[in-house]
């Protein structure tokens, strides 16, 4: 068995570092495309309150019984006409910027699995690379062990072959 390095190393560290970036980056790009979808919203609820203000601006206008020139009223019409068409606009240039930001959501959502896979993949190769240090200690614990053992007993047979001898000397 090949000895465990001291220091865990993560082969694939240049290309974490790498999501990390591309999540930051695309963590930016939404940010920046939902900002945009919430300006454009904010544009199309003001277009859409100062219709509603110049409706009923009209309505009142009329409903109070005052006389109004008839071009006077054409134009305010006109200007309503005018509001419609703007809001229609707003809310074309509102769907564009909300898909642009549900398309960078995706891309941000893609980049964070592929960091969380690579911080899984590291998380298991280092306890992989603790229990193989782990091992490694419980085997040469068990050679020193065993070697100990050996010499005791090795040192046990020469003491009792000492022991013989001496025995055999006396008698």
């Amino acid at each position: 068995m090949a000895k465990p390095p001291k220091k865990f190393e993560y082969n694939l560290d240049a290309a974490l570092t790498f999501r990390e970036m591309r999540e930051s980056e695309e963590h930016q790009k939404f940010n920046e495309a939902k900002s945009i979808y919430e300006r454009e919203l904010g544009k199309e609820n003001r277009l859409k309150d100062q219709e509603l203000s110049e409706r009923y601006h009209l309505v009142d206008h009329l409903s109070a019984g005052k006389m109004i020139d008839f071009h006077q009223v054409m134009l305010r019409r006109n200007h309503l006409d005018q509001l419609k068409q703007d809001i229609v606009k707003q809310i074309s240039i509102r769907k564009e910027s909300e898909e642009a930001k549900d398309i960078q959501q995706e891309a941000l959502i893609q980049a964070v699995k592929e960091k969380k896979i690579l911080e899984e993949d590291k998380s298991k190769k280092h306890e992989q690379w603790k229990q193989d240090v782990k091992k490694a200690e419980m085997a040469f614990l068990d050679e020193i062990a065993t070697i100990r053992f050996v010499n005791r007993q090795r040192q046990q047979r020469d003491d009792d072959d000492a022991t013989k001898r001496r025995r055999e000397s006396q008698q």
